[in-house]
């Protein structure tokens, strides 16, 4: 009995270390009327319906709404070789 109770401890924490691994790929706004879909392709906005929009921005690996459902906080990937490049990303982005 011990030994049953054990094993299934250790498969519960396995699958809860495993799934807080993976960042969350679709992320519904705090009211329920959006969600920001994270793919390979890029950063696309899907309905209540769940009808999926055209791709907004490329390179978006992590999303996250604020509280008020209106605004997003992104993460992106950028690659760069040198201070240089990054700093013109960086100034690019902003723009």
């Amino acid at each position: 009995m011990i030994k049953r109770v054990f094993t299934t401890f250790l498969c519960v924490c396995a699958c809860t270390s495993i799934t807080g691994c993976y960042p969350k790929r679709i992320v519904w706004s705090p009211d329920g009327q959006t969600a920001a879909v994270c793919s390979d392709h890029g950063l696309f906005f899907a309905n209540a319906q769940g009808i999926l929009g055209p791709r907004m921005y490329d390179r978006v690996v992590r999303a996250q709404w604020f509280p008020d459902s209106k605004h997003l906080a992104i993460v992106k990937d950028l690659y760069a070789s040198t201070w240089n490049e990054v700093e013109e990303k960086i100034r690019s982005e902003d723009d």
